[in-house]
C-alpha cells in the first residue's frame, strides 16, 4: 500500500499566529525544497545533514519573488514521522503565507496529503504500531490532562506492549501444541495440559484486565455528560459557575431566569466533563418558559448523570417530587444547597422522597460542601471508590477484538478439555492470534486503515 508520491500539508492551524509550518514527506521533499527556497547560507539543501535548521526565504521560481522568510527543517530517513525524507517550511504563521508555500510545494511535484497520511505512512513504515497511530489522535483531541496521559503512554507503546505479551504466550502454546501433532510420540501429557490450561486461563485475565478499561477509555476520549436539574432558583446556574470557575451563567435571585440550558466542558480533575445548566423544571405560564423545560428535559435524557440540587431554606415540593420521579433511573449525586441559611426541609422527608440515596449538604454561595462533591463526580467518571484510573485503557475497536480473542482462547481451551485433536486447540488459537495482531496493526484492512486515519486532519 506504500507509494513513492511525495506529500505536502499545512500541519498548523489555519489563521493569524506566530508560526505556520508546511510539511513535506516523500523522496522529492529535499528536490522540491531546492526549487522554492533560497537559503541564507551557501549550504546546498541536497547535502544538507540531517536534523539541521537553514535560514533562507520562500521563493516562486515562475514569478522569481520572495514570498516570506522561513526557517527550514531537513530530516533525512530513517529517523523521521514518517521514515521518509522530509522538510518542514515554518512561515510566519499567517494564512496568505502557508497557502503560497503549500501550492508551491504542489506545483513542484507534491500532492496534497490524505487525511492523517504522515501518521499512516509512519505506522505502514513500521515505525508505530497501529494502536500508537490512534494514541496520536486522542493525543490532539485530549480535552483534558488524564486524557493527554494516558493518550502518552499508549503512544510509548504500553497498550502494544501487553498485547504482544499476551501473543507471546499464546504462540508458545500453539507451539506446544503443533509440536504434539508433528511428533505424536511427543503426544501432551496430563500435567502438560494442565499447565496449557493454566497459561490460557491466565491470558484471558489479562485480557479481562484490559477489557475493564474500556469505559475509563470512553470517558477519556469522549468525556461524560452531566446535566444540573432542579427546580427554579435552588442555585444550578451558581454551581455552575464554581464549576467552570467563570462566571458562565448569570445569576440573580428572580426563579427562572435561565431559560435554555448552557454547555460547556471542563475539567474535574484531569478527567473531561460536559457539563449543561439546565432551565429550572416547574409549570411555566408561557411559551418560551415552557420550551426551555422541554429542553431540560431531553438534555437530563441524554446525560450520563445528573446533579439534582434541592433547597434546604424551602421545604420540599410537588416540583422535587416530579424532578426525581424524572432522574430516577440515572446515575445521580443529590446536593442539599442553601445550608447557610435556616433550614426548612425535613430530612425524613426527604429520605423517602430519594429512597434513601446520599446526599451531600452544600452552601454554593459560601463554597462549603464542594470538595466533597467534587470527590463524588470523580468517583462516578472513574468508576471506583479510589478514584485512581488506568493509564492503559481500550477504546471500542480494541474491545471488540479483544472479545474475539477470549471467545477464541475458551473455544481452545474447551476443546484441551475435552481431550480432542490438538489440532483444534491450535486452529482456535491462531485465530485469537490474528485479532490480537489487528489491534497493533500486524494484520490489517485498507477498511480499518482508512476508517482509522479519516478522523485525522490532513497535516497529522
Amino acid at each position: 500500500m506504500l507509494n513513492n508520491d511525495t506529500i505536502a500539508a499545512i500541519s498548523t492551524p489555519i489563521g493569524k499566529g506566530g508560526i505556520g509550518i508546511v510539511r513535506l514527506s516523500g523522496p522529492l521533499s529535499f528536490q522540491i525544497g531546492k526549487k522554492i527556497l533560497k537559503l541564507s547560507s551557501s549550504d546546498n539543501l541536497l547535502q544538507t545533514t540531517s536534523h539541521t535548521v537553514l535560514h533562507g526565504w520562500l521563493f516562486d521560481p515562475e514569478r522569481k519573488i520572495s514570498i516570506d522568510e522561513v526557517l527550514v527543517t531537513l530530516l533525512r530517513e530513517p529517523k523521521t514521522y514518517t521514515r521518509e525524507d522530509m522538510l518542514e517550511i515554518s512561515c510566519h504563521g499567517g494564512e496568505i503565507a502557508l497557502k503560497e508555500a503549500l501550492a508551491l510545494c504542489m506545483k513542484n511535484g507534491a500532492r496534497i496529503a490524505e487525511p492523517g497520511e504522515f501518521t499512516k505512512r509512519a505506522f505502514l513504515n513500521g515505525r508505530i504500531d497501529l494502536s500508537q497511530a490512534e494514541a496520536v489522535l486522542d493525543i490532539i483531541n485530549s480535552g483534558a490532562e488524564k486524557s493527554l496521559l494516558a493518550a502518552a503512554e499508549q503512544l510509548q507503546g504500553g497498550l502494544g506492549k501487553r498485547i504482544n505479551e499476551i501473543k507471546d504466550s499464546v504462540i508458545n502454546t500453539v507451539s506446544q501444541l503443533e509440536a504434539s501433532v508433528d511428533f505424536p510420540e511427543e503426544e501432551l501429557e496430563f500435567e502438560k495440559r494442565e499447565n496449557i490450561l493454566k497459561g490460557l486461563s491466565s491470558q484471558v485475565e489479562k485480557i479481562d484486565s484490559l477489557l475493564s478499561t474500556e469505559r475509563t477509555g470512553k470517558i477519556l476520549r469522549e468525556g461524560l455528560t452531566c446535566s444540573i436539574v432542579g427546580k427554579p432558583n435552588v442555585g444550578k446556574s451558581t454551581l455552575f459557575n464554581i464549576l467552570l470557575d467563570e462566571e458562565r451563567s448569570i445569576v440573580t435571585p428572580v426563579p427562572g431566569t435561565t431559560r435554555d440550558f448552557i454547555k460547556e466542558e471542563f475539567s474535574v480533575d484531569g478527567f473531561p466533563l460536559k457539563l449543561a445548566d439546565t432551565a429550572g423544571i416547574a409549570e411555566m405560564d408561557d411559551e418560551l418558559g415552557r420550551e426551555g423545560v422541554r429542553r431540560s428535559r431531553e438534555q437530563i435524557k441524554k446525560s450520563d448523570f445528573v446533579i439534582f440540587l434541592l433547597d434546604a431554606s424551602r421545604g420540599l415540593s410537588d416540583e422535587d417530587g416530579k424532578i426525581f420521579s424524572l432522574i430516577e433511573s440515572k446515575e445521580k449525586i443529590i446536593l442539599l444547597n442553601k445550608t447557610d441559611l435556616p433550614k426548612k426541609i425535613n430530612t425524613g422527608i426527604l429520605n423517602t422522597l430519594i429512597n434513601r440515596e446520599k446526599f451531600i449538604e452544600v452552601s454554593l454561595k459560601e463554597k462549603k460542601g464542594v470538595d466533597e462533591f467534587l470527590l463524588e463526580i470523580k468517583r462516578i467518571i472513574t468508576g471506583n471508590n479510589s478514584g485512581e484510573f488506568s493509564a492503559i485503557t481500550i477504546n471500542l475497536r480494541h474491545k471488540s477484538l479483544l472479545e474475539k480473542t477470549k471467545e477464541s482462547i475458551r473455544k481452545a481451551e474447551k476443546s484441551i478439555r475435552d481431550n480432542l485433536s490438538e489440532e483444534f486447540a491450535s486452529f482456535d488459537l491462531k485465530e485469537a492470534l490474528n485479532y490480537l495482531g489487528e489491534i497493533t496493526g500486524e494484520t490489517y484492512t485498507e477498511e480499518i486503515l482508512n476508517r482509522i486515519f479519516e478522523n485525522f486532519c490532513i497535516g497529522k
